[in-house]
């Protein structure tokens, strides 16, 4: 995508490399939400290869898809499918009598015709005053997304949660180089603070029970950084869980907790792989 110029000023700085902070807002499909594996080393490989100082990929929680810039895009592109016939049959016919596939590579080729069609119909397509740009990319020419997962430098430059998945470059010169912007300025505990819901009292400001308490607000981003020493305090953790008040998992966070550094992780499966890390730590020092 950053090759295309149609995203030339908004994707590329003044020297032609991708800008060194990227959001990238997904709709938390199966395929692409910020909690899964498989979006940790896409994004990974894209914060690598861009040289980023920061890659924030965001989605919405169940009930507020309302809000999902992504979602509210899709309802002019199903609208443009109205009607309209793919053709399954463009190079010739892969089925048989009974509609069973006799003819995988003729299956393919009918398969990449449908796409390109389906391209070329929402190339046509403008929203919000913007030209939708459609190209269909045929999987089998497309290299796959490496499984295997560093949980050592995950742990110096990761945090994923639910809904949120945070890649930001370290301090280190040596391991990541110099930074490209003034983000660690802006913030210097490098990662974005967890959504906390506070109250007044009193007493002054207070950390509410919940969101639905009377009178309670998150605040904006820079509120949130200015209380972040006083919600550890309060919280008595030297690293607040980003999950915390997130009703939809909070029976979990124990659970997807590392015992030995605190750290929080959006599945048992990711926890328990980053806790081989620990024991790694142990073996060496015995040794």
């Amino acid at each position: 995508m950053v090759k295309l110029q149609e995203f030339k000023n908004v994707a590329l700085d003044s020297s032609d490399k991708v800008k060194s902070i990227v959001i990238i807002t997904v709709d938390g499909g199966p395929d692409e939400n910020p909690r899964f594996p498989k979006t940790l080393a896409s994004s990974i490989d894209i914060f690598k290869i861009h040289d980023l100082d920061a890659l924030f990929v965001l989605t919405h929680a169940p009930g507020q898809s309302a809000f999902n810039a992504v979602e509210r895009r899709m309802a002019p592109l199903s609208h443009d499918l109205s009607g309209l016939i793919l053709p399954h049959d463009h190079f010739g016919t892969h089925l048989d009598a009974s509609c069973n596939t006799i003819d995988f590579e003729l299956e393919e080729q009918n398969f990449n015709k449908a796409g390109e069609v389906l391209a070329e119909v929402w190339s046509d397509t403008v929203i919000d005053s913007y030209p939708i740009v459609a190209s269909y990319v045929n999987l089998s020419s497309t290299s796959q997304v490496p499984s295997n997962i560093d949980e050592s430098w995950c742990a110096r430059h990761v945090i994923q949660s639910q809904y949120t998945l945070q890649i930001v470059r370290c301090n280190s010169k040596g391991f990541c180089g110099e930074w490209r912007s003034n983000f660690l300025q802006i913030f210097p505990q490098r990662f974005l603070p967890p959504p906390i819901p506070f109250a007044r009292s009193l007493s002054g400001l207070i950390i509410a029970s919940n969101d639905s308490e009377q009178g309670g607000f998150y605040g904006s981003l820079f509120q949130r950084l200015q209380l972040n020493k006083f919600v550890c305090e309060e919280i008595k953790l030297s690293q607040v869980p980003f999950d915390l008040f997130c009703t939809t998992v909070k029976k979990s966070l124990s659970k997807r907790t590392c015992k030995t550094c605190n750290q929080y992780f959006p599945s048992i499966e990711r926890m328990k792989n980053h806790s081989k890390i620990h024991k790694g730590f142990v073996l060496q020092g015995s040794l």
